[in-house]
């Protein structure tokens, strides 16, 4: 039996990797996520438009979705957030929130919450969490 070395997200000696969709509106904080979650070895696809992000998860194998709750126009995040459910139901998602409280740890998609000042070390702790439950 061989055994597979993980390098975070990926193993070292396949392709096989998670796929991570980070949604946002500020195309800077989406660059800064993909580079911290590359680096840990994930794929990551970054959006910044909500209905381009339905088309993504229909299309793609998304492993967990890192949303900037709040920041995207165009559409509310949490009708978003309940599309998505429906399309792809056991992909889990981590609500990035500003402030402690801006949304219920038990909010009515079932997402994780992140709070950002809680800074990336914590968000990278929190999506290997979530990725080891799958």
């Amino acid at each position: 039996m061989q055994l597979a070395l993980w390098k975070g997200g990926c193993r070292v000696n396949e392709e096989e990797c998670f796929t991570i969709l980070s949604i946002g509106g500020n195309q800077t904080i989406l660059n800064l996520r993909k580079l911290i979650l590359e680096d840990q070895g994930y794929r990551v696809i970054t959006c910044d438009d909500l209905n381009r992000s339905l088309t993504i998860v229909n299309e793609e194998a998304i492993n967990l979705i890192v949303w900037d709750f709040r920041t995207v126009a165009h559409m509310d995040d949490m009708q978003c957030a309940k599309k998505i459910r429906k399309i792809k139901p056991d992909v889990p998602i981590i609500f990035c929130i500003r402030i402690p409280g801006e949304i219920s740890d038990k909010n009515e998609i079932g997402a994780e919450v992140h709070v950002k000042i809680d800074g990336p070390e914590k968000l990278i702790e929190r999506v290997s969490a979530v990725l080891k439950k799958k």
